[in-house]
């Protein structure tokens, strides 16, 4: 390889490698990675599930005892029976709420 091609493969070999640095190359991926970190980081700090007596007290009824309720959707009683009731923890509703707040934040990125 002459000295003009070893110069030539270089100068393509750093323009390659700052490319692939490029942080604005893929916003949206970066974003969602953020906006998860930040939410991950928050849930690690407080994962206590805060109860409004009002709401909170007729969806755990609905989960618990698979009552339909009739002033409120069913569909969260049912959600919460998966999430919660299955493993035994509010823990991991916390967690789904938190998993999908990063999905809502990170939605709201593309506008």
């Amino acid at each position: 390889m002459s000295a003009r091609e070893r110069l030539h493969f270089s100068r393509e070999t750093v323009i390659r490698r700052a490319r692939a640095r490029e942080v604005g190359r893929y916003p949206l991926l970066l974003a969602a990675v953020a906006v998860l970190a930040v939410k991950l980081v928050w849930f690690a700090i407080d994962r206590v599930p805060l109860i409004f007596m009002g709401d909170s007290r007729a969806y755990i009824y609905s989960a618990i005892f698979n009552q339909p309720l009739l002033d409120r959707s069913n569909t969260y009683g049912r959600l919460m029976w998966v999430i919660s009731v299955l493993p035994g923890t509010l823990t991991t509703l916390v967690l789904a709420q938190t998993l999908a707040g990063a999905v809502t934040a990170w939605l709201l990125s593309f506008f």
